[in-house]
């Protein structure tokens, strides 16, 4: 069904509420969802990092976190997954995968009447978009940190730095509203440590990331980035990469043009990549 006709058949479910079939009981579980456990470091102490520079005071902190048993997902949750990834896939909006959603619910519904269920409810379904998304952020923690910015995009300013007022690069005001603090542009950034951390609290992860420990080299063999003569140093002599539970990690930056290389935007990508997973995993 083309968008247009899903349009058309919304203004008719508007007009008459009682031809559309919602589940009440979802509608309002779906409303009732528990707010986002969060895992925070339990606690923070000084640790040495060997490099040519000085850290600031409160970097170079170590964190220790407390997670929970890994999360499970039921059929509806594991269903929505797959049909969000589906509607992030192919650019469709959120007010035609709701309207998706809703002719899904009415087909299933339609099909099944007469058919023998648990309390008379079909047991899975699919959820609204917003709905899956406060699900997953209750049930895995993937947190960001939100940082200020230079309105031009020049500079981020640190989170211990309410002081500075303009940015050094381009002079453009730090806070929309200076007296309330109010940045005039913000942006998201996810820790590493955060996301490193829950993956070593994670058993079968932590298994899989044993790889480079338990890693073999061959002579005259080029396999993996172990078997580089640079990594093989490091291990050798100095204590780098001397424990199982040691991360490697591979860092890539690449620019390029989003359009013409003379009228397009300049975009950067950062990739990193976790070097402890096997080369099928990462």
């Amino acid at each position: 069904m083309p968008f247009s006709s899903l349009r058309l058949l919304n203004s008719h479910y508007q007009r008459y509420p009682d031809h559309r079939v919602v589940d009440t009981d979802v509608i309002m579980q779906e409303a009732e969802l528990p707010s986002s456990s969060v895992n925070t470091p339990l606690s923070t102490d000084s640790v040495p990092y060997h490099s040519s520079f000085t850290f600031e005071a409160g970097h170079g902190e170590k964190h220790v976190y407390d997670f929970g048993p890994d999360p499970s997902f039921d059929e509806t949750e594991l269903n929505s997954i797959q049909f969000m990834d589906i509607i992030e896939t192919y650019g469709i909006s959120r007010e035609a995968s709701r309207e998706l959603i809703y002719l899904f619910r009415t087909i299933l519904q339609n099909n099944l009447i007469g058919a023998e269920f648990k309390n008379g409810k079909v047991q899975s379904t699919i959820l609204f978009q917003d709905t899956l998304e406060r699900r997953l952020a209750a049930k895995v923690d993937v947190r960001s940190h939100v940082y200020d910015i230079c309105p031009q995009g020049c500079r981020l300013y640190q989170k211990n730095d309410d002081e500075t007022l303009d940015c050094s690069s381009c002079v453009e005001q730090r806070y929309a509203n200076v007296m309330t603090r109010r940045p005039a542009r913000q942006m998201k950034m996810m820790s590493v440590c955060d996301r490193i951390a829950s993956v070593l609290a994670n058993d079968r992860f932590r298994e899989l990331m044993k790889y480079r420990h338990n890693y073999q080299y061959e002579d005259d063999v080029y396999k993996d980035y172990f078997d580089g003569e640079e990594y093989r140093s490091l291990k050798a002599n100095t204590n780098f990469f001397s424990s199982e539970d040691d991360v490697a990690l591979a860092l890539f930056f690449d620019g390029f043009h989003s359009g013409k290389a003379t009228t397009g935007d300049q975009l950067s990508i950062i990739h990193l990549v976790n070097l402890n997973f096997p080369p099928e995993y990462r």
